[in-house]
């Protein structure tokens, strides 16, 4: 008798882990990995928060140093104002237009001429977002809203 209960024992043991498992219930060590990972994520996070706050990027602001940007600047200065229809605008591209007055149409062989300028300046530099920014303004003088 004393034979038969030392092998009843590990299968009683065996079937109990089993029990376990099946009921949901697991080691204490199997939990601790999906929590230390997960709070090591929310570390990250915090940390790339502060750096934000406390380290601001600078605004990108005014017109590229390509002399195609430029020369499309100079081409345009107060020949072109952007149809704002009463809004207020402010660009380093064209200036700060006189919000009473009516926008014209502009000449559509110089928004051509400053275009071709403009993209080559994007050809030279093409991360540079400024340029972009320019070549929206000219789609604004054009009256293209898409």
């Amino acid at each position: 008798m004393f034979d038969s209960a030392k092998r009843a024992a590990p299968a009683l043991q065996i079937q109990g882990a089993r029990t376990r498992r099946a009921a949901g219930v697991r080691p204490a060590g199997a939990r601790s990995m999906p929590m230390a990972f997960f709070l090591a994520v929310l570390a990250a996070l915090l940390v790339i928060a502060v750096i934000s706050i406390f380290l601001p990027g600078t605004p990108v602001e005014g017109v590229p140093r390509d002399p195609s940007a430029r020369a499309a600047r100079d081409l345009l200065a107060g020949r072109v104002a952007p149809f704002t229809d009463g809004l207020r605008f402010r660009s380093a591209f064209f200036g700060t237009p006189d919000p009473a007055l009516h926008a014209p149409r502009a000449d559509p062989a110089l928004l051509l001429a400053a275009q071709t300028l403009l993209e080559r300046a994007h050809a030279a530099h093409p991360l540079e977002p400024r340029v972009v920014a320019a070549l929206g303004h000219l789609e604004l003088a054009r009256r293209r809203f898409e």
